[in-house]
């Protein structure tokens, strides 16, 4: 798994024999962008792209993103059979899994507003649904377009003036089998055509998905991410599994702003944080910033992307701060997730 990161490698020597290999430019030290290659120990990957068809019908609601099968390394023919997680036959719509189990998903999609709609709060959402359309898992906001009810006609801009703008999938899930995945588009929202297949990659990020499907003795651990003006709170959510009573990694503290650890361990730690966190969201872990996020303020409705390995000791603690003292587009309730994936 490859990760591409801001800033220099101090505080990440301790990360160890879980980072096989640093790009040379890490040496450098004015650097400010570096990659990681990580082990990850998953029964099966798999990956798909966002595809365009001719004739789609935009204006429908919601409007829901279709996949088809990425080429890569990861899909061998041989074992098609075998594959955890597939695109459902007769409804490209979504994502079925087969079995189940805990999944790491990475991915991005792009939205956009449609064009003579008259919208409020519209939004690209991913859902996980059981096999019989009972939803399990809501990541609300990938990207958002708040109305005139949510803060005022000053941050409604016109279809004209809007972008594109891409929202994260970084997340754990816990899928039953035969569950399946969609992400739609609400409420005048829609999934735009920028790097959606058969556009070649050029200099567009391209729309996709990918699924590791995780080991049964690996151990995992989620919280969900609440906003309210001057602080930022966790709480526990581990997904559809919690009846096994599996520990968990942190002790919420602080009246839930930080996390604690209860022991050493290396991690993956994933997540995605909507805009109304405020414009600019940092991870830190005890005090120092290890993750930096910044939108652009007058049109990014994405989210912000955390993504990144650490090597976190007992007691040691996590928090998540934002400029929502000075933003203008911060906004109380669930603003996203935080994930761990323990890799030692």
């Amino acid at each position: 798994m490859l990760y591409c990161e801001h800033g220099n490698l101090q505080g990440y020597g301790r990360i160890g024999a879980v980072v096989v290999r640093h790009s040379d430019l890490a040496d450098e030290p004015e650097c400010t962008h570096f990659i990681k290659l990580v082990r990850v120990f998953g029964d099966s990957i798999e990956k798909w792209s966002v595809k365009r068809e001719e004739g789609e019908d935009h204006h429908a609601e919601p409007t829901r993103a279709k996949w088809m099968v990425c080429r890569n390394d990861f899909n061998n023919p041989n074992c098609m059979s075998s594959r955890f997680a597939h695109v459902d036959d007769e409804d490209s719509t979504m994502i079925r899994f087969r079995k189940a189990g805990y999944y790491l998903l990475l991915g991005r999609v792009a939205g956009t507003l449609k064009k003579n709609c008259k919208y409020e709060d519209a939004a690209i959402k991913l859902e996980l649904r059981t096999n019989g359309g009972t939803p399990v898992h809501i990541s609300h906001n990938l990207v958002s377009y708040p109305g005139n009810s949510y803060y005022g006609p000053e941050y409604c801009v016109p279809y004209e003036k809007r972008r594109v703008d891409y929202g994260h999938i970084n997340d754990v899930i816990y899928a039953e089998s035969e569950s399946f995945l969609q992400i739609s588009g609400f409420g005048g929202a829609c999934i735009a055509q920028h790097g959606t297949v058969p556009d070649p990659f050029d200099k567009i990020p391209t729309q996709s998905l990918s699924a590791t499907r995780l080991a049964p003795s690996v151990r995992v651990d989620r919280y969900q991410v609440l906003f309210e003006p001057g602080s930022v709170m966790f709480e526990r959510a581990l997904g559809s599994d919690e009846r096994t009573e599996q520990e968990s990694l942190f002790n919420v503290v602080s009246e839930g702003s930080i996390l604690e650890a209860y022991t050493d361990c290396q991690c993956i730690v994933v997540g995605s944080l909507s805009h109304k966190i405020g414009s600019i969201a940092t991870l830190k872990l005890s005090g120092n910033p290890i993750i930096h996020s910044q939108l652009c303020k007058d049109t990014g409705y994405g989210s912000h992307n955390i993504s990144t390995v650490i090597q976190i000791e007992e007691e040691e603690c996590l928090e998540i701060t934002s400029n929502f003292d000075d933003d203008g587009l911060s906004h109380s309730g669930m603003v996203g997730c935080l994930a761990f994936v323990v890799l030692a």
